[in-house]
């Protein structure tokens, strides 16, 4: 099905929904988000590693190989500054047994 990809939706301001979505991954796969506050751009386990790794949060894609997240970015948290994000998920067929997705650059408005 080709590389997994990571897409995002909406805005990220106080009250708004916005949408976080991985496609493509392997079934069931573990893996993480990546966020960071700044471009690194490293060769990392086959592929290229996008944020600089400020928050590393676990997921874990469904039996498709996706996963989606919804939120409302929360009242009394300022608009987000802007950041990067990167999944990388477990892959046994990828050459370090990583699949990674593009990075996704989200900035308030």
């Amino acid at each position: 099905a080709g590389p997994p990809f990571l897409f995002g939706a909406g805005t990220l301001q106080v009250g708004s929904p916005f949408t976080i979505s991985v496609h493509h991954g392997a079934p069931a796969a573990p893996g993480f988000i990546v966020l960071g506050l700044a471009a690194l751009n490293l060769p990392f386990k086959g592929g290229v590693l996008v944020p600089q790794p400020d928050r590393i949060y676990p997921i874990v894609l469904d039996a498709a190989g996706g996963l989606t997240a919804t939120a409302t970015w929360p009242h009394g948290v300022p608009a987000a500054p802007p950041m990067l994000l990167q999944a990388w998920i477990v892959d046994a067929t990828a050459p370090a047994g990583y699949s990674a997705t593009n990075g996704l650059s989200l900035a308030a408005p």
